[in-house]
């Protein structure tokens, strides 16, 4: 799995945008938290091609619902669902099938940090894709840079249920005392 992607920025530009994989931990409530750390390699775009949100594609069969969700300061707002992103092509109305969380309002300054979001359900991992909008306007092939990341997969996570009590072999007697 990729526990950690750089994309590319477009040139002139020679860094790019590290996001790595931290963790999953599957919450005692049921809930699944997933962190992120996220960093500027290399020497960062200019105003006017620098990044402006980045999204994670989610599942949408069964839907993955986002009950929670953090980012540095001066980050927001964010987005859970469907709504219209880099997935989106060609630009029009949302795809309701497009289930994602994107962090909007970020540029080079404040892209740096932890984000972290919380799903209702725990997830095994997969390889899910991720993309960065640079630049102003629409998002298109141009402005958008796509790679993968760890994250929830659409298949539950099987947990180990409690043992009650000691397993006995069949050839084992029982003795009840009284």
């Amino acid at each position: 799995m990729a526990n950690s992607v750089t994309l590319p920025p477009v040139p002139p530009a020679t860094g790019g945008y590290t996001i790595a994989f931290i963790s999953a931990v599957c919450n005692p409530d049921g809930t699944q938290t997933w962190t992120y750390e996220t960093s500027i390699t290399g020497v960062p775009p200019t105003s006017g091609s620098e990044i402006s949100n980045f999204v994670f594609r989610l599942c949408s069969d069964p839907r993955h619902e986002v009950i929670s969700y953090s980012q540095p300061d001066g980050v927001g707002p964010v987005e859970t669902g469907s709504f219209i992103s880099c997935f989106d092509f060609p630009p029009g109305p949302p795809d309701p099938t497009i289930n994602a969380i994107k962090w909007d309002g970020v540029n080079n300054n404040n892209f740096s940090g932890t984000y972290t979001f919380t799903l209702s359900d725990c997830f095994e991992q997969t390889d899910i894709s991720v993309a960065v909008k640079t630049g102003g306007g629409s998002a298109s092939p141009t402005t958008c840079l796509y790679g993968l990341i760890t994250g929830p997969s659409c298949l539950p996570l099987q947990t180990q249920k409690p043992s009650r009590g000691t397993p006995f072999s069949k050839e084992e007697k029982i003795t009840a005392i009284y």
